[in-house]
């Protein structure tokens, strides 16, 4: 028998009622939550494999039985926090589906500065790293800040009569979850000092200007037949 093939057959032995595949699931589950802690107070940087596999309690062989390389294992901590990130705000603007565009901006950012808040490490990674990395960018297609500005765009279409023709809505709304991006960058250097209320309604001084802009627009038609 060759070596590949009695490690495989040794992987999949069950052990105690688990299954070979379940002890690895867990195994995968021990270093991505390893990676949290460690991405999420170290920084990416200065971040190791030894580090991880210290802190899951597990052999370096394991971690890569999972991830290429360190920044591997980074993309999927990353990946699993934007997935909850993700849920979390659809779930929220889901609960408010028929209000104004402001009430779900203000939702969904809501949604996201708790995100945040509940968790520093979250901002390490999710403000700090990511984007430097070049992970979570706002036009990243699967990104929790990419889906927020599609939904925004589509909001502000629904409830604008008209827009410019020559006006990128998306490229606006990006530029607005850029702000909320860094607004959440100097929150948490404060230590999140301010409340999250707070935070949200400076957010919203510039998507009310938005909103303003766009009810002008929307009038200008009438006013050329009136």
């Amino acid at each position: 028998m060759s070596e590949s093939i009695a490690t495989t057959s040794y992987t999949k032995r069950t052990y105690g009622g688990v299954s070979g595949e379940e002890r690895s699931r867990q195994r995968r589950e021990r270093l991505i939550e390893a990676g949290l802690q460690v991405f999420g107070t170290l920084g990416h940087d200065k971040a190791t494999m030894r580090d991880i596999c210290a802190s899951a309690r597990l052999a370096e062989r394991y971690f890569y039985e999972n991830f290429s390389n360190i920044d591997d294992a980074f993309e999927a901590v990353h990946l699993v926090l934007t997935t909850q990130l993700q849920a979390r705000m659809t779930e929220a603007i889901a609960g408010v589906a028929n209000d104004t565009p402001l009430r779900k901006t203000a939702t969904g950012l809501t949604a996201y500065y708790q995100f945040i808040q509940e968790d520093p490490r979250r901002a390490q990674i999710l403000l700090l790293d990511a984007p430097r990395l070049g992970h979570n960018n706002v036009r990243q297609e699967g990104s929790a800040m990419n889906c927020f500005s599609h939904f925004m765009a589509s909001v502000v279409r629904q409830h604008s009569r008209e827009l410019p023709h020559d006006m990128d809505i998306e490229l606006v709304t990006t530029g607005l979850i850029g702000l909320a991006v860094q607004t959440g960058i100097t929150w948490y250097h404060t230590g999140f000092q301010a409340p999250v209320a707070k935070i949200v309604d400076h957010n919203l001084y510039a998507w009310r200007g938005l909103a303003q802009w766009l009810d002008i627009q929307a009038e200008r038609p009438m006013q050329a037949t009136a």
